[in-house]
């Protein structure tokens, strides 16, 4: 293993990335020193600005791959290097956000109604009234229900950004039956 990426792997771990986002970043820099057949220590500003000229017009990378090149070199030039600054001008096009696509409130019924089992069609009719993700609707617990006048709240568990929130649940009946069909875990006596 050469000195700098014997250094560049020291200071990833330190500033705690992840296996992944190493080997990337690793990628990434090795990718521009090939390109140049140079040590990357050797390149210039000028240098490195027309290696991603290069990989948005001949090599025609998307966006996404283009901004993460973008941190890997930025992150070894300024911190591994300590160079006192490193600027660049990579202007990509955003990613087009697709639609999703919607269903009509009939073919939600249906989907629901077609559940045969009260389970099944309890966690469908919460899962759609709270716009919740599959990892948050098999997560909830029924102690997360909340009751309020006419309306009640469900506290959600986000894994993906590890913070709780509340969400309407619209259907009365949908809690309700979501309380009879999982039991409530017994107290436990201290």
């Amino acid at each position: 293993m050469s000195e700098l990426r014997e250094a560049m792997v020291d200071k990833m771990l330190l500033k705690g990335f992840s296996p992944r986002t190493q080997k990337s970043y690793l990628d990434a820099v090795s990718l521009l020193a090939r390109h140049y057949h140079a040590a990357p220590d050797t390149l210039d500003q000028a240098a490195i600005q027309n290696w991603f000229l290069y990989l948005v017009k001949e090599r025609r990378l998307s966006p996404a791959t283009c901004r993460l090149y973008l941190n890997a070199v930025r992150f070894f030039y300024l911190q591994v290097l300590s160079w006192p600054a490193l600027q660049l001008e990579l202007t990509t096009p955003k990613r087009q956000q697709r639609i999703p696509d919607l269903l009509s409130c009939s073919d939600v019924r249906a989907i629901i109604e077609h559940a045969t089992h009260p389970k099944y069609r309890t966690m469908f009719a919460v899962c759609y009234a709270c716009g919740l993700r599959v990892s948050e609707l098999v997560a909830l617990k029924v102690p997360g229900f909340q009751p309020r006048e006419y309306f009640q709240y469900t506290w959600v568990s986000s894994r993906k950004r590890y913070v709780s929130r509340m969400r309407p649940v619209g259907a009365l009946q949908v809690s309700s039956s979501f309380s009879r069909i999982v039991p409530t875990p017994p107290t436990s006596r201290a």
